[in-house]
């Protein structure tokens, strides 16, 4: 059955015989075309044995498959192999899940759409199929609820507290907590910390849209014009976007940060950037305040390189400076705001 492909797919040494005719015997059973994909599924041998599924798809010079459920990657908990071979002539793609704890998995409506995505030779190709259970949050022991995270507690799967998170479904599953910028598989993990904020199609906890994170990194702030440096304000929440705080009814920055292009920025960092990008290059330069923005996960990095810097008259010239790395060719200033995936670089020059 099945099994026997699983084998095949990861082990490296050359099959027997034996072997290649068992895997023979699995792929018999499969539906095969080119380009078009197709899932076949193998029911356990009890209710309590793992559910395979595999997926198949004929091609010419390339393919690959991917899994979704629920229309959600799949989590790290069900495994997956593949392998590549010949039937009828046809290179075969195929892929298999084995789903060990399917009560784990969330469901609004007590199914499960699985589907499988095949890039063919430049050609996408897709096939679903619906699974179905019946699971009760009823229960006599933990056993019966320790798959999804719960313990039985009067009764009931409850969620335990090293994972408090109850996801949205038809029955009880449950995850742990995720602060912002934390690994994530739904969005109910991250809101359950920051109401504002979701799990990302890169699976990470990022602030809602219309929602920023603040400097500090541990909240989402809405996103509004009060947040600028210099606008009315009424308490220190209304300037968090900027890292400023409200002194005297203005967003004004605190003592241990400086304003750089409308931003509070910590002096901390700056002199960070400083002594790391003194005598760099220009893709020095951009290394290093990459570098500082991922170790802080704040919203700007900036850093100053020569120390006669106090010439922030921006150039309106916008090129790089000439990579040879001599010190008269490095800019006087250089500036970096991060914001998500935008990156803009102000470069001023010296006389």
């Amino acid at each position: 059955g099945p099994a026997g492909l699983g084998e095949a797919a990861n082990s490296g040494m050359p099959r027997s015989s034996g072997e290649a005719t068992s895997r023979a015997e699995v792929l018999a059973g499969l539906k095969v075309e080119y380009a078009r994909a197709y899932i076949a599924a193998e029911e356990p041998d009890n209710d309590s044995g793992p559910m395979e599924l595999l997926c198949t798809v004929g091609f010419k010079e390339y393919a690959s498959i991917t899994w979704t459920v629920n229309g959600r990657p799949l989590e790290n908990f069900i495994d997956r192999s593949s392998l590549t071979t010949i039937k009828n002539e046809v290179p075969v793609k195929v892929s298999k899940i084995t789903i060990n704890q399917l009560e784990r998995l969330p469901s609004d409506n007590g199914k499960f759409i699985f589907e499988c995505t095949a890039l063919v030779d430049a050609q996408v190709t897709k096939a679903t199929i619906a699974l179905g259970s019946i699971i009760e949050d009823t229960c006599t022991t933990n056993g019966q609820c320790e798959a999804r995270g719960a313990s039985c507690s009067e009764g009931r799967c409850l969620c335990k507290a090293s994972q408090p998170v109850s996801l949205k479904s038809k029955h009880l599953t449950c995850r742990a907590a995720a602060n912002l910028g934390w690994p994530c598989d739904y969005s109910e993990q991250c809101s359950f910390v920051q109401p504002n904020s979701v799990c990302s199609d890169s699976l990470v906890c990022i602030c809602s849209l219309g929602f920023v994170r603040s400097l500090d990194g541990k909240i989402c702030d809405k996103l509004t014009p009060g947040n600028l440096i210099g606008s009315a304000c009424k308490e220190n929440a209304d300037c968090h976007s900027a890292g400023a705080s409200c002194a005297n009814s203005v967003c004004k920055c605190t003592n241990d940060t400086v304003e750089r292009g409308g931003l509070c920025l910590p002096l901390a960092h700056l002199k960070l950037g400083l002594e790391t990008l003194r005598g760099t290059n220009f893709l020095g330069a951009e290394d290093s305040i990459k570098s500082i923005h991922n170790d802080t996960r704040f919203t700007v990095a900036a850093a100053m390189i020569n120390d006669a810097s106090d010439k922030t008259t921006a150039s309106t010239a916008l090129s790089p400076p000439p990579l040879s790395g001599a010190a008269d060719s490095a800019p006087t200033s250089y500036l970096a705001l991060l914001s998500g995936t935008l990156t803009m670089i102000i470069l001023a020059r010296g006389p």
